[in-house]
């Protein structure tokens, strides 16, 4: 979500209204149900048990949020329009690593037949990314 509240805005951008305007937030409501009851949110949850700053831009308001995953342990994967990385944080919003770098259909990652070499997972305009138990 999109609210223009910022707690971790890095050095130098603290006065740039576009970089608040552009950074997201991930909320995580804690359910008011079970999976065993069959319904995990019956009735609306009161507030946000976590809420996550994250650095997506640079995306308009109007354009498709960004869309994340979480894997078995609730660890976030996010795409950052930023840098076309994609990153990673626990549970509790600390970061646990980053990955990616800009490349095109041409790059492979340094693989031999790379023909624009890259030292990374060459990624553009990343929109979307997602987390997998395997």
């Amino acid at each position: 979500m999109y609210d223009g509240n910022v707690n971790n805005v890095p050095p130098g951008f603290d006065e740039d209204p576009d970089f608040t305007a552009t950074t997201g937030r991930i909320y995580k409501y804690v359910p008011t149900g079970s999976a065993d009851g069959g319904d995990l949110y019956p009735r609306e949850p009161d507030e946000p048990a976590k809420i996550y700053d994250i650095h997506y831009g640079p995306l308009a308001r109007q354009s498709r949020n960004p869309r994340f995953g979480v894997d078995s342990y609730g660890r976030l994967y996010y795409p950052t329009g930023q840098q076309p990385r994609v990153s990673v944080i626990d549970n509790e919003g600390n970061p646990i690593l980053s990955f990616g770098t800009y490349g095109n259909r041409d790059s492979m990652g340094g693989l031999p037949e790379d023909l624009v070499p890259t030292k990374d997972i060459p990624m553009a305009c990343i929109q979307y990314s997602t987390a997998s138990a395997r």
